[in-house]
């Protein structure tokens, strides 16, 4: 569970491997998505679902029943920059650009208003761009806050993940040996899943992890948008020092 471009498919995907059962792709569709994994004889009691909805829709967007949350929390700066290079903005003037080859000043130009059109959302919610954007990013994490929720900061996830499986472990009552942890940390990393959806040529799953990092927006937040946040986002300090 996530805001969008928080993790929440790599998250998922990294605890499918630790309790080596079913990651069934998006809840409430019947359909496994492409970054789902199905193992063969498994016999866990637990099957995961990644989703982006607020808490209240959680219970309707499926007749299946909630055991456990794990909500995943990300630098909504990053955020934006994530979701300026992933969502599709314009597609189809973006393709007579690309046709055209457009010089490299205009693609910039085009980046900016991307980003800004994702600043919009992660602070006011824009569905313009995605349905699952129409919530701001304060808001969305603040409905599954003090709820029976475990949350994951991304940073933590990639700067100590075995400690963060280790709570989520702890969170689920599970024990599972170290060479586990060490195993599903590796199958999962962003080294190894870039290159095996590179060699499947999957457009879709390449966007999706493109990066893997964290601080990213320092290089192309301006002033005055790093301002901006600080004056929306004052009381949620205690996440991010905005």
């Amino acid at each position: 569970m996530g805001y969008p471009k928080s993790g929440t498919n790599w998250l998922s995907r990294l605890a499918a491997d630790l309790l080596q059962c079913n990651f069934l792709g998006d809840w409430g569709f019947e359909t496994v998505n492409v970054s789902g994994i199905k193992t063969e004889n498994n016999v866990s009691e637990f099957q995961i679902y990644k989703s982006h909805h607020t808490f209240d829709e959680l219970e309707k967007a499926s007749n299946k029943k909630v055991h456990k949350i794990i909500y995943i929390i990300r630098d909504p700066r990053d955020i934006v920059i994530s979701g300026a290079y992933f969502f599709n903005f314009h597609s189809s003037l973006s393709s007579f650009f690309r046709r055209l080859r457009i010089h490299p000043i205009l693609r910039n130009l085009s980046f900016e208003k991307k980003k800004k059109e994702m600043i919009q959302a992660v602070l006011y919610g824009n569905k313009k761009i995605t349905p699952w954007l129409e919530v701001p990013w304060a808001l969305h994490y603040k409905d599954y806050h003090k709820k029976e929720v475990l949350f994951i900061k991304y940073e933590d996830l990639l700067n100590n993940p075995e400690n963060e499986l280790k709570n989520i472990l702890n969170y689920l009552d599970l024990e599972v040996n170290t060479l586990q942890i060490t195993e599903s940390i590796k199958n999962q990393s962003f080294k190894k899943r870039q290159k095996e959806v590179h060699q499947q040529d999957h457009k879709n799953l390449i966007k999706l992890i493109r990066k893997g990092s964290s601080g990213y927006w320092k290089n192309e937040f301006t002033k005055e948008e790093e301002k901006l946040f600080k004056l929306k986002l004052k009381d949620t300090n205690n996440l991010y020092n905005f």
